[in-house]
């Protein structure tokens, strides 16, 4: 039998603890001692968290131990799924566990783990072959030897690890876009919208970006992104966000802070898909002339992936139903985009959305909330 692999875990469930013991070591702690039991056992195989008990590492002094170690986390809810991401988890799992799911991803994330050691002691040794002197070029010539027949033999391995690995990526890469559009519908369905809008801004921004000349990287980047721009609405009241009727200024304050409380909650994160969502709701209420929110920006200073979400959004918006109006003809809605040329929207972005209708409306009805 092969040694058994040492897990970390700090989550209040007993029953899960019972069905991993009889195959890992576990080093069960709790958040007052989860720093200490790191600091005891150090690299531990995997590490199993809260969502409190992630916060708690994160805001300590050793929060680095996160980026040093692959971290689950287990939460509760879809909001605490994105708050493990920022945070820095490579996998998040939901409560209730499933303890099948649970099994198949801590696997995974083994095998991936196991795969990058291998790698690592592989380079380490080509390392040392290279700093061999000429006084030991014969030993050099014999290892050489030795690694060609090596290297043969390995290619095979090579190519399915790798395959593994492409595997692995893109399961992660997968899991991460699915959790992305739903934090961003979640934001959305706080207002009473359905999931469809965000759908809808996504193809919206894929047409227009495409239009603009972006790169396919680019575009896909900012298609993943825009369902984001409204994350904040997460903290706005209920009774603010669902008023059925025109906002006093007091409350339409509020409700621009939206704006920045998704920024915030996005901005710490080092990856592209992540901080690029952050400047989508950040920006996205931004306006071509300078008068929008929140920081006032004018022109090319409001970043790209900004300027095409707050065309999509605000056409998505226009022409649907809301708690406090009725949507709008596409005739009332046109004439908007075009009085709101150079003052509210990018002059360039209006003229490829009036060259494109056809192509806009296809996909409004594609994806009708009806």
């Amino acid at each position: 039998m092969g040694k058994k692999e040492n897990l970390l875990i700090s989550i209040d469930n007993i029953e899960v603890t019972k069905e991993l013991e009889s195959d890992y070591n576990l080093i069960i702690t709790n958040r007052d001692n989860l720093i200490k039991s790191l600091e005891d056992h150090k690299n531990p195989s995997l590490i199993i968290l809260s969502k409190e008990s992630i916060k708690t590492l994160s805001n300590s002094h050793k929060k680095d131990l996160i980026e040093q170690n692959s971290v689950l986390a287990v939460v509760d809810n879809d909001k605490d799924v994105a708050i493990a991401i920022v945070l820095g988890a490579v996998e998040v799992i939901k409560s209730p566990i499933n303890i099948v799911e649970l099994q198949h991803r801590i696997r995974s994330l083994l095998q991936l783990r196991q795969i990058r050691k291998e790698f690592k002691r592989t380079n380490k040794k080509l390392e040392s072959i290279t700093k061999i002197g000429d006084r030991q070029q014969e030993t050099l010539r014999t290892l050489n030897k030795e690694l060609d027949s090596y290297k043969n033999s390995l290619e095979d391995r090579v190519e399915e690890t790798t395959k593994e690995i492409k595997l692995l990526y893109k399961e992660i890469e997968d899991t991460q876009k699915e959790l992305i559009f739903t934090m961003g519908a979640i934001g959305e369905s706080r207002s009473q919208e359905t999931g469809n809008h965000v759908k809808r801004v996504a193809e919206y921004t894929d047409l227009l970006a495409e239009g603009y000349g972006l790169n396919r990287s680019e575009i896909d980047i900012l298609k993943q992104a825009s369902p984001m721009h409204d994350i904040g609405k997460i903290g706005i009241p209920d009774s603010i966000l669902n008023k059925p009727s025109r906002l006093t200024e007091e409350e339409f304050i509020v409700m621009k802070e939206h704006s920045q409380l998704g920024f915030d909650m996005l901005k710490h994160s080092n990856r592209i898909l992540l901080k690029s969502a952050a400047i989508v709701a950040h920006q996205h209420h931004e306006k071509w002339d300078g008068t929008g929110y929140p920081q006032k920006l004018e022109g090319e200073d409001i970043h790209i992936y900004g300027r095409i979400t707050a065309l999509a959004d605000v056409f998505d918006a226009l022409g649907s139903d809301r708690v406090y109006k009725k949507a709008w003809s596409d005739e009332k809605i046109i004439q908007h985009f075009v009085e709101q040329k150079g003052l509210h929207f990018d002059p360039k972005l209006v003229d490829i959305f009036l060259k494109n209708l056809k192509n806009v409306f296809e996909i409004r009805d594609r994806f009708s909330s009806n």
